[in-house]
């Protein structure tokens, strides 16, 4: 979650639809926000549900290697999927990922900017972000499998979470269960010729 916007509530319950239709539903029961948060920077709550819901029926989103720049480089103009409060998908070209640095706690710039494509077939999806859609997150999609890379801080801007792997791995133990972030798998891709 955007750790800057009006979040769930303990008790708030958190509907899961599977592709068959079927609804699982959690209860928050904890959550705890970065403790640099700083109204914009370090942007991310992590939240914890009263139990696990069933991966079976649910995939959950991984998130970027630290080697991702092998295959995708920067990522520059690749497109992304975005939800926004009223529940619609949208299209948008990523700008570029941020490169992670030796230690990340010290750059406060490691943010993901998604803009409105230049290719008219992906602009026929594009709706511009507007107040109240912080939180919502975006997704570039390996393979058919999404990958998580923000929750929205602002109009096309967020915290990377990839960036910041570390420290929401730390979240998560803190709130207990046993949960990890899990990396996407590149090995199937050859990795791309490098750039001089």
């Amino acid at each position: 979650m955007a750790a800057h916007f009006d979040q769930p509530r303990f008790g708030t319950i958190f509907t899961f639809v599977d592709k068959q239709g079927q609804v699982i539903k959690r209860t928050l029961i904890d959550k705890q926000q970065h403790l640099k948060f700083n109204g914009s920077s370090y942007d991310f709550t992590v939240g914890i549900l009263d139990s696990d819901v069933p991966t079976n029926q649910i995939s959950f989103a991984k998130v970027l290697p630290d080697d991702f720049t092998k295959y995708i480089h920067t990522g520059a103009n690749l497109p992304v999927i975005t939800l926004n409060q009223e529940k619609i998908a949208i299209v948008k070209d990523l700008h570029k990922l941020p490169i992670v640095p030796a230690d990340p706690m010290e750059n406060t710039s490691l943010r993901i900017n998604a803009n409105a494509s230049k290719n008219s077939m992906r602009l026929a999806f594009h709706k511009d972000l507007q107040s109240g859609d912080s939180g919502n997150p975006c997704f570039l999609f390996i393979n058919n499998q999404p990958v998580i890379l923000t929750v929205w801080t602002g109009y096309g801007a967020g915290t990377s979470i990839h960036s910041y792997k570390e420290d929401i791995n730390l979240l998560m133990n803190q709130l207990g269960g046993g949960y990890q972030l899990e990396e996407i798998d590149f090995s199937c891709f050859n990795p791309l010729p490098t750039q001089e």
